[in-house]
């Protein structure tokens, strides 16, 4: 690494960091303005539980200022990281032409060139340092974002809870159509409490109820392990349901009959107080919040891809969707880099209008892509359709730079 490329990256740092700065602190302020109300209330609610619960004294002003810093910086403090991952491109790309811009003002670009560098030489280390800083972004998704999806599936009325660590769950369908209920679900600890499950046949006729107080999940048996359960039948003479031949060891999921395997689960279930389901904590999380799964880990999205009641191709899509997503955001940089390689002086001002409508056109259009729903067109396909787009025209635009 040479002087120059030192002195490249240094200024190219100091600007990126300046404008994520000032970018993301605009986006809190905007946000704030629109739900301030609910961080004030939150902050109180912050002030009281410090200061003991609902028997403690009422929290003072600057308790209750606190409480509100805390609760606003808890709540933005997991989004930005989102944040910098979605407008990585776009940081990248304004960082770059700042840097390029202040170098061709002060006739230091003109200098290099002259000194015998190339252009290309010249983009390399911001070409090379904006990898750098949008493949951290990935670690970003890997290491810090999936530990914080349950506050990052928080709405702006759900500020003063800490973490959604618990929530009911309504009626929700497994593979073989049974309803799933639970007064209270612990995603860490894989626990149900206050269950109902309905257990349905042909045409979704009702089988049997079965209810208990609690559900461990088991992930070696593929079900959960019920503890003080009830089985009722839900038959005209209200008999309980009896297993068939070996249902107590025979997985139920074999019978091709509906009828007969409902029977079969519930039977089974009443025997050995275990029921077999593909709803596992899991799935759970991503039937909580749509965009949950766009806060799981690589690792995790591999998991839920073999589970039946996940949506297989959309998993796929956002796994792949990670990686492309990068190359997408080098690409940006690439695209608006010749309009600021040049070897004699221009209207700095036109070439960054330029540059600028490039880049957002390239990342929107990227970001639609990416987002959109191609029927009958593979998810890998899909993830990758905005790669293969600007793939070709960065190439043009740096094959025009004269060097």
């Amino acid at each position: 690494m040479t002087t120059i490329d030192r002195y490249i990256i240094r200024q190219f740092l100091i600007n990126f960091v300046i404008l994520a700065v000032v970018l993301l602190s605009f986006f809190v302020l905007v946000d704030l303005v629109f739900a301030l109300d609910e961080f004030v209330e939150a902050g109180r609610v912050w002030a009281e539980r410090w200061a003991g619960g609902d028997d403690a004294d009422e929290p003072g002003r600057w308790q209750r200022f606190l409480g509100t810093l805390w609760a606003i910086a808890d709540f933005y403090g997991p989004m930005l990281l989102l944040i910098i991952c979605w407008l990585a491109g776009l940081l990248v790309s304004t960082a770059m032409g700042f840097t390029l811009t202040n170098l061709s003002r002060s006739g230091e670009l003109i200098a290099m060139v002259t000194s015998g560098l190339s252009m290309h030489r010249l983009a390399a280390p911001i070409v090379v340092t904006s990898a750098l800083l949008i493949g951290l972004t990935l670690l970003d998704q890997e290491l810090l974002i999936p530990k914080l999806a349950s506050k990052l599936a928080r709405k702006h009325s759900q500020v003063a809870e800490p973490m959604v660590d618990t929530w009911a769950v309504p009626y929700t369908p497994d593979s073989g159509l049974n309803l799933f209920r639970a007064a209270t679900f612990d995603p860490d600890d894989g626990v149900l409490r206050d269950i109902t499950v309905l257990v349905r046949g042909k045409n979704g006729r009702l089988s049997c109820r079965i209810s208990a107080e609690h559900g461990q999940w088991d992930a070696q048996r593929g079900g959960w392990s019920l503890t003080t359960m009830k089985v009722r039948a839900m038959q005209q003479d209200h008999a309980q349901p009896r297993p068939t031949a070996g249902a107590v060891e025979q997985d139920c999921a074999t019978l091709k009959d509906a009828d007969a395997r409902a029977e079969c689960l519930c039977g089974r279930t009443r025997h050995t107080g275990f029921i077999t389901t593909d709803l596992s904590p899991q799935v759970l999380r991503v039937r909580r919040a749509e965009l949950f799964t766009e806060f799981l880990s690589l690792r995790e999205l591999g998991e839920l891809m073999n589970n039946p009641a996940a949506e297989a191709d959309r998993v796929q899509k956002i796994m792949h969707k990670r990686f492309s997503l990068i190359v997408v955001n080098i690409l940006i940089v690439v695209m608006g880099l010749p309009f600021f390689l040049t070897r004699e002086p221009t209207n700095v001002f036109l070439q960054t209008v330029k540059a600028g409508g490039v880049c957002l056109v390239a990342w929107g259009g990227g970001f639609m892509l990416l987002h959109l729903n191609l029927p009958g067109v593979s998810p890998v396909v899909a993830a990758w359709l905005p790669v293969v787009f600007l793939l070709p025209i960065s190439a043009l635009l740096m094959m025009s730079v004269k060097t």
